[in-house]
């Protein structure tokens, strides 16, 4: 199992936070560009997507098969002849939306990536500035949406905004909110064509990289959406919520010293940031870092409870060298007296954490040449198991 693998699957089965959406983001930061602070939640209007991720597994949604190359290149072609023909997401008649749907699992590499976001800034070239009546006729509609995506209505709530934008396409809010309703719905690759639509019409609006690097790690392109919020976070260090995604990114890539000092940032911006206080006892766990009861007060009483029963059972190596197998293949070789953190055991075999080449892997090795050496030190939290041989 590769780091990319343990992260993402860590990321759905561990313990973690989740990333953030910005919704409302024009609105949140106002005419000073201020990030409003409403309440000791940690959350700022900016940040507070009344939809917001649950969990980890809403956040990391498991992808259907990925679409067939040449179907891939024939709906991109598709998509292609629409924007030149000047149709946007939003237009009931263009069918642009359709085809975006079609292209949910395409595999996402970073050729196909370009060649989307070269369409969507075409597309975004496009949009004109509207005029204030055209904006006031929109904003009703707008409003109406904001209501219905509040109570849950995501659908129908982007059905509101798509017809807001259809009366002012330049209207950055209603794009952003219609790109969370179909991040909500599952429809991850529209979501990301509306925000690089977005960043073309308006590159200052930040709620766009946000939004978007959180839509690219839910279509599997981890590397490239770590590029996004690294960016966006590097420009906006006064922004809590930049430096909090951020940090989620570099934790569940596992470079815990600099997630550490991203979620310092965050607090230090807004001390009652209890998100990010939260996201630093996650940090604190993966990177093996002694916890103690006033770490955990941010944790909910269920959370705390699960922190405090992870006890640390080790295994040491009995025989003279043990494989350590991913499925059929053999990761490597440990030696006798080494010991290593348990963390599975199954039949005949058990899962444990083995560093090889500098990153630690889990893996799994026979009953039959360890035996256990039981601990009193915070045990991390499990990542997804590699399969068992």
């Amino acid at each position: 199992m590769n780091t990319k693998q343990a992260a993402h699957l860590l990321y759905r089965l561990g313990l973690t936070g989740v990333l953030l959406l910005a919704f409302n983001f024009g609105l949140a930061l106002g005419a000073g560009k201020q990030e409003k602070k409403e309440d000791a939640t940690g959350l700022s209007v900016a940040g507070k997507d009344p939809q917001a991720f649950r969990d980890a597994a809403a956040l990391l949604p498991t992808r259907g098969a990925p679409l067939p190359e040449q179907e891939a290149e024939n709906l991109i072609k598709e998509l292609s002849e629409k924007v030149k023909a000047g149709s946007l997401p939003e237009d009931p008649s263009g069918n642009t939306l359709t085809v975006l749907k079609k292209l949910e699992n395409i595999n996402l590499t970073s050729s196909v990536y370009t060649k989307l976001k070269d369409l969507a800034r075409k597309a975004g070239g496009k949009v004109q500035p509207c005029p204030a009546a055209d904006l006031d006729a929109a904003q009703p509609l707008f409003r109406e949406g904001n209501e219905l995506y509040e109570k849950g209505n995501v659908k129908e709530a982007a059905a509101r905004y798509c017809q807001a934008l259809q009366k002012c396409p330049h209207y950055a809010d209603a794009r952003n909110n219609l790109a969370l309703s179909q991040m909500h719905q599952g429809l991850n690759l529209a979501a990301l064509f509306n925000l690089e639509i977005l960043s073309a019409v308006n590159p200052r609006y930040t709620g766009a990289g946000i939004n978007l690097s959180v839509a690219l790690e839910r279509l599997g392109f981890s590397s490239k959406a770590y590029e996004v919020i690294k960016d966006i976070a590097s420009k906006n260090r006064t922004l809590p919520m930049t430096q909090y995604n951020l940090a989620w990114f570099e934790n569940a890539r596992g470079d815990y010293g600099a997630a550490y000092r991203h979620i310092g940032t965050a607090c230090s911006t807004y001390q009652e940031y209890l998100l990010a206080r939260q996201l630093k006892v996650f940090n604190s766990l993966e990177a093996g870092n002694p916890l103690n009861s006033a770490d955990l007060s941010p944790l909910p009483a269920s959370l705390k409870n699960q922190v405090n029963r992870l006890k640390s059972t080790k295994v040491k190596v009995t025989a003279e060298q043990a494989p350590v197998f991913d499925g059929q293949e053999t990761m490597g070789l440990v030696k006798r007296w080494k010991r290593f953190v348990l963390a599975q055991t199954k039949d005949d075999w058990i899962a444990v954490y083995v560093p090889f080449d500098g990153v630690k892997h889990l893996g799994w090795i026979k009953k039959s040449e360890v035996s256990e050496v039981t601990v009193s030190q915070p045990k991390k939290p499990l990542r997804a198991l590699p399969r068992r041989p």
